[in-house]
């Protein structure tokens, strides 16, 4: 296909090519079925011709070479665009990748078991997903790799009188039974305390315990900041301030793109360039930043290993989209010193266990986290804003010494300081 695509005018070739089968099993009051299972095939191609791209993805490379030439001829020219990846030594697998027995598991049963560990709470509805996926990636300067990879999601919902509890948990292949009953005793745990949870009211300068599960999504905010492509387009608030401190000397932020059992580990990321342990913010200080190969070239710096196609939840249509720039598994470390969980529980005003939305605006940080399961002062509340700013209140931080799997992240407890509890009539 490569040498078709030069044949027909191309100067430089892109092949991604996937394969994949997904088993589902959805739970609908505490009774889990086995919804859809499919296996799936895809082939993503770009052509570029003096910086005019072209790319197309399809299940039929002979249909998806013929449109990404079309659009390599019409496209207009790409004045950033340099080469894509040339060859770098690429070895092994990464350890828990990738589990070849995870589709052969009883998915059914494993639902069985997380809600019997539920009871006498009733899982409303969840979703157990299970994923096998094999990629191959190569272009015509050389570069020419592959990647086997596994992906366990599982998604609850529980509801209880007025109490609800949610729950998720991602895992690249390597999980327990203990693992599946300690999901339906959290779910359980949750949904009993909101049960008893009461509306706030009023306003108060409080500090908070955000549990890791929450992190995820409110620190995807410092993710935008040290993307590659936010940095050139000056969208990132840390665009010029390599060196400088921009979060508490608690806080040492690693992009480890080999993490054992990483959703997304692997010796190479979706464009064929090595992966590699980074660090991105060494207590405080920011280091660097991360690159694919496009956004690298636009800063005159290599690609770190971060342009990624395939999700962390699925691989559904990774062969449609080209590489783009993201963290590969973020990893923020305890440094000595850290305290327990249990400690910092002890010293926060506000715990949080679960909000509606856990994001804040990548543009300036600022957040609003309407709280679905949190305790005041050891009470559980209900009809609450959580609300601060990430980028401020990421310089006065505590971290716990535990750390969870979090999606493709690897994170503390972190107790803020300088927030402020509204209530919501």
């Amino acid at each position: 296909m490569i040498e078709k695509a030069l044949r027909l005018g191309a100067s430089e070739v892109e092949i991604f090519e996937i394969n994949a089968r997904m088993h589902n099993v959805y739970i609908d009051n505490g009774d889990p079925k086995i919804a859809t299972s499919n296996s799936w095939k895809g082939t993503g191609i770009k052509c570029i011709r003096n910086g005019h791209i072209g790319f197309s993805g399809g299940s039929s490379p002979e249909e998806t070479l013929k449109r990404s030439i079309h659009l390599m001829k019409i496209a207009p020219k790409d004045e950033n665009f340099h080469s894509l990846p040339s060859p770098k030594s690429v070895s092994g697998e990464v350890d828990g990748a990738y589990n070849p027995d995870l589709l052969n598991e009883d998915l059914v049963e494993m639902g069985a078991k997380i809600a019997r560990a539920a009871q006498p709470v009733s899982i409303m509805y969840g979703l157990i997903r299970a994923i096998e996926y094999h990629t191959h990636i190569m272009n015509s300067l050389g570069v020419d790799g592959e990647h086997r990879g596994t992906i366990l999601f599982i998604h609850l919902n529980a509801k209880r009188g007025s109490g609800e509890g949610i729950v998720k948990w991602y895992s690249a292949g390597s999980y327990s039974l203990d693992v599946l009953e300690s999901l339906g005793t959290n779910l359980r745990e949750r949904t009993n305390r909101t049960v008893l949870a009461r509306p706030f009211s009023g306003k108060k300068g409080v500090s908070a315990l955000i549990m890791p599960g929450e992190l995820g999504g409110l620190l995807s905010a410092l993710f935008f900041a040290i993307n590659g492509e936010q940095v050139n387009r000056k969208r990132s608030l840390w665009s010029e301030m390599l060196g400088e401190q921009v979060a508490s000397s608690e806080i040492t932020l690693i992009d480890d793109g080999r993490l054992p059992g990483g959703l997304r580990s692997g010796t190479m990321d979706d464009e064929g360039v090595p992966t590699s342990r980074k660090v991105i913010i060494d207590h405080g200080k920011l280091k660097s930043f991360v690159y694919d190969s496009y956004n690298g070239g636009i800063a005159a710096q290599p690609s770190t290993g971060n342009g990624w196609r395939r999700g962390v939840r699925s691989v559904e249509q990774a062969h449609l989209r080209q590489a783009s720039c993201a963290m590969s598994n973020p990893v923020i470390l305890p440094i000595s010193g850290s305290e327990s969980v249990e400690d910092l529980e002890g010293e926060g005003d506000v715990v949080v266990y679960k909000t509606a939305d856990p994001s804040a605006d990548p543009f300036s940080g600022s957040f609003a986290l309407e709280l679905r399961d949190a305790t005041y002062h050891g009470e559980p509340i209900k009809r609450a804003l959580l609300c601060g700013n990430l980028f401020e209140n990421i310089k006065n931080v505590k971290i716990s010494t535990e750390v969870e799997h979090v999606e493709n992240a690897v994170l503390p407890a972190i107790l803020f300081s300088g927030l402020t509890l509204v209530g919501i009539k």
